[in-house]
């Protein structure tokens, strides 16, 4: 492989840090597990990139896979949700962010 530094400005200018603090903010605003956050990045403002869109998937062709992407998607949370609350615990788990220290949980839950 050869090295491609046409990016690395990207990450020596200190952009990558405010990316990946807007796509996790954006993640936490929706409260949901993924997403596919696209980011536009100012060469001359690293600390302000701005979301371009969001999506759950990628704008790949799935041809004959399409019908079934829903399904698999929320599959394992309808099984997930009916598993806890046969268990009376919370129905969404506390998500794991990369930019904290502690567990945060997305949602507030009235007791």
């Amino acid at each position: 492989n050869v090295p491609d530094d046409r990016l690395k400005w990207m990450v020596d200018g200190g952009h990558m840090e405010a990316v990946w603090a807007l796509a996790e903010d954006v993640a936490r605003a929706i409260g949901i597990d993924e997403i596919r956050v696209d980011v536009f990045v100012d060469p001359e403002r690293p600390e302000s990139p701005m979301v371009n869109e969001i999506s759950l998937s990628s704008g790949h062709n799935y041809m004959f896979h399409a019908a079934n992407l829903a399904r698999a998607w929320i599959g394992p949370h309808i099984a997930r949700l009916a598993a806890e609350r046969s268990e009376s615990k919370s129905v969404w788990p506390v998500p794991i962010l990369r930019r904290t220290t502690k567990q945060v949980h997305l949602q507030t839950v009235a007791s």
